[in-house]
Parts: C-alpha cells; structure tokens; sequence
C-alpha cells in the first residue's frame, strides 16, 4: 500500500508529509500504520511488525536466538547491543522514513534534553548546597564527575557549559 487516501487520513496532523518523495505504508499486525521510503518497502514488508510501546517492532529468530528490532535501528543496520540511540525528527515513532529517523549518542541526546522540572537552579548541572554555595556536576559515560563549588548559581552554569564545551570537543575527535 502505498501513502494514498487511507495514510493521509491517519497523519494529516502534521504538514510534513504534503509533497515529498514516495513513501509507503506498512500495515502493523494490531492495525496501527508505520511509515517508510518507497525504496524500504521489500526490506521492510518480508517481517511482521507490530506496535509496542509507541515504536513498530518485529521479532524473529536468528543464529543467536530470538531477536526483537525496532523498524527504525532495523533501517539504520543498528546491531543489538549498539548503545546509539534513533530520535525521529518529528516526534511521530511510527515515520520511519530516512529523512525524520537520525542515529545520535546518548550523551548528545541528554545534552539536547530539556531541564527537569525538579530543578530548583534554573540551570542544568548545578544544585545548591545546604551552605547557600552551588556545585557544578556533568555526567559521562553513567558517571557523574564534579567540577566545583561556586558562589552563584550563574557561576556553577558557567563552568558546566565550559566543561561541556570540553567534553563534545573530546567526543568529536574520539569519533573522528
């Protein structure tokens, strides 16, 4: 099936899709649709997917056992165990098309997250401390490491940003 009447019915939320290249649409088994490139079809179509969660996934057996792959790591040849992660563009985790999924490191990810609601500074890494002074804190790797202790809170911000100014240049040229 290609993206015809019945698909733009189900996304005509969003403009995105007016206009573009073809595409098709993959039926899930619980009769949800999932969006990809035409040129992705054959690949796609020879499993059977379904919707968990909010992500179309298949399941199927290979030489190491059973294997559970979402359509987008699947299209982006992720293996399992890789610790990349697939942010879609437009929010919509059933538009697997090539131009809305991006493959990113956990660690740009968080970098790119909002600030949680809990947070009582304002700024992202730096908590008060019970003597009225602000430390300063970023987290790599699942390891928090501490920068230091400041006046103000505007202070701690400034050397969180510093070091992790320091830490995306340390990662671009690891990935170089």
């Amino acid at each position: 099936v290609f993206f015809g009447e019945k698909a733009n019915l189900q996304f005509s939320k969003s403009p995105i899709y007016k206009g573009m290249h073809r595409m098709a649409v993959i039926e899930l088994s619980n009769g949800n649709l999932a969006m990809v490139d035409d040129c992705d079809y054959q690949s796609i179509n020879r499993l059977h997917w379904y919707k968990s969660g909010d992500v179309a996934v298949a399941s199927f057996f290979s030489s190491v056992g059973m294997v559970v792959v979402s359509m987008p790591r699947f299209l982006l040849g992720l293996k399992t165990g890789d610790k990349r992660v697939v942010i879609h563009a437009n929010g919509n985790k059933l538009d697997c098309r090539r131009s809305n999924i991006k493959i990113k490191t956990r660690a740009d990810v968080m970098a790119a997250s909002k600030i949680k609601t809990t947070n009582s500074s304002g700024y992202r890494g730096v908590s008060e401390l019970s003597n009225g002074s602000w430390r300063a804190q970023i987290a790599s790797h699942g390891t928090q490491h501490y920068i230091g202790t400041f006046k103000t809170a505007k202070a701690a911000s400034m050397a969180y940003k510093a070091a992790e100014k320091e830490m995306a240049k340390l990662r671009k040229a690891r990935n170089e």
